[in-house]
């Protein structure tokens, strides 16, 4: 999973939801030295009925207003991929807003 720089989901491959969010601020992996980007999400185990649960806390953003905000500019989406780590296939999204 990751959280993506676009607040839009278009099917049927999520492209429009744009590259990761916050890509700038470290590396592109969970694990690495320099620690994940604010985008990079722990891996969700789907058990064999489609289903899967997970409670995440982003550290470095906010749905808030300044820097780290999941809901200013274009907004944010979040994606799940096919796989784990860096999957580029796109299999769900969903739009992070207000309510």
């Amino acid at each position: 999973m990751h959280i993506h720089a676009v607040g839009k989901c278009e099917a049927p491959d999520f492209s429009s939801a744009g590259g990761h969010f916050g890509m700038m601020s470290a590396e592109h992996t969970m694990h690495g030295r320099g620690g994940a980007h604010a985008g990079d999400l722990p891996d969700l185990a789907v058990g064999k009925d489609g289903k899967g649960h997970a409670t995440i806390v982003i550290r470095g953003t906010t749905l808030g207003d300044g820097d780290g905000s999941l809901l200013s500019g274009s907004g944010t989406a979040v994606v799940i991929h096919e796989g784990p780590g860096a999957s580029p296939v796109r299999i769900a999204c969903g739009v992070i807003e207000r309510r």
